[in-house]
């Protein structure tokens, strides 16, 4: 298993980078990992958006089915 991280591990690692970096760092660090994650969930909406779109203006005729 590469990462087996619990609660407690988390909570650990979050304490120390908090002691090294600081929480002015940390904060810049938390805001533009929001700012990024933002991006992508726009991103991904425009691209479904677009391809639902796309679907919308090129109907595929129904298929026909002939029973002899």
């Amino acid at each position: 298993m590469f990462f087996n991280f619990g609660w407690s591990e988390g909570l650990l690692l979050a304490a120390v980078a908090l002691l090294i970096f600081g929480p002015k760092a940390l904060g810049r660090w938390f805001k533009r990992l929001g700012e990024r994650a933002q991006g992508v969930g726009r991103e991904f909406k425009e691209g479904y958006a677009q391809g639902r779109d796309s679907k919308e203006e090129d109907p595929q005729p129904p298929a026909s089915q002939s029973h002899a």
